[in-house]
């Protein structure tokens, strides 16, 4: 049940490397986790070669990437958690794993702002430009950052107000050309 559970990036400079990023749910919280699938096993349907390498014990159910540069194809994936990243409140640290071509760097960029998220619901999203960053949270409202995709770090929290009967954010998007 979790808002958004998984997401599949490419290994930079290998066709057939994929990473499988994972994340519970608020009920079940197991954190932010990958698997590598080869597509070269298993006559060319791929298999899964390494399972579920935790990399925060726990985070937000949400989860979200985008390229670091076009030079180098590196790959930015970015959730929620506290500042340990071992507990769900507050959340007010953002993690950024870079995934390049020598894989994923285990060592996040990590964002700590003044926030107090107390609900993991809802969804992250990252601009197409990957210059800002849209952090739906259903009890704790709509926020916008900015995002350094050259550092990986997130900075100049927004609350955005919601007026409408059900001001409860879930989902976000941008526009394909980043402008609203």
């Amino acid at each position: 049940s979790s808002t958004q559970s998984a997401i599949v990036v490419p290994k930079p400079g290998d066709a057939n490397l994929y990473y499988i990023f994972t994340v519970g749910s608020n009920q079940t919280n197991t954190g932010l986790n990958y698997s590598i699938v080869d597509m070269t096993e298993n006559l060319g349907l791929g298999a899964v070669t390494s399972k579920n390498t935790n990399l925060i014990p726990r985070c937000a159910e949400k989860i979200s990437a985008v390229v670091k540069d076009c030079n180098t194809k590196s790959i930015w994936v970015i959730t929620l958690a506290n500042s340990s990243g071992t507990a769900t409140n507050p959340l007010n640290t953002f993690y950024a794993f870079e995934i390049n071509q020598t894989g994923v760097n285990p060592t996040p960029v990590k964002s700590t702002l003044s926030l107090n998220i107390s609900d993991s619901r809802g969804y992250l999203k990252l601009s197409p430009s990957g210059a800002k960053l849209a952090c739906a949270n259903v009890q704790s409202g709509l926020y916008l950052f900015d995002f350094d995709s050259n550092t990986g770090v997130v900075s100049n929290p927004l609350q955005l107000p919601i007026n409408s009967v059900n001001n409860k954010p879930y989902g976000v998007e941008f526009s394909p050309n980043s402008e609203l």
